[in-house]
């Protein structure tokens, strides 16, 4: 994968991060707006945070759609590029191996691997 597309680490570590810290604002903010409500905080201070709460939860979740749009796009080209080099090996082989059982499960296996859906996990 490094090989084919370096920069498809980049995304794939950007999209987990970004999946992690999109729960982040729905986990502390909604406290703080109930906190604010409960002891008598000023109409001000409640929409303050629920702005904040909705502005972190549109631009994260935005984010993370468009990171993981860009890993879709990028694991199509690992996925055909990773074909496309399997068979190259295979057209290299000695015929001799090629009839081998052994062989033959391992071309299998590599095949069901870079055609797997998500293969990168």
């Amino acid at each position: 994968m490094y090989e084919i597309d370096r920069s498809a680490f980049v995304t794939l570590t950007a999209s987990v991060v970004l999946s992690g810290l999109v729960v982040l604002p729905s986990l502390y903010l909604p406290k703080r707006i109930v906190d604010q409500f409960a002891n008598g905080g000023t109409f001000e201070a409640v929409i303050f945070y629920a702005a904040i709460f909705a502005a972190l939860s549109l631009i994260l979740g935005l984010l993370e759609q468009m990171t993981a749009s860009k890993l879709e796009k990028q694991t199509k080209t690992l996925e055909y590029e990773g074909v496309i080099r399997l068979f190259q090996k295979i057209a290299e082989m000695d015929y001799d191996l090629l009839q081998s059982a052994e062989t033959m499960d391992c071309f299998a296996k590599a095949t069901k691997c870079v055609m797997a859906q998500n293969f990168y996990q």
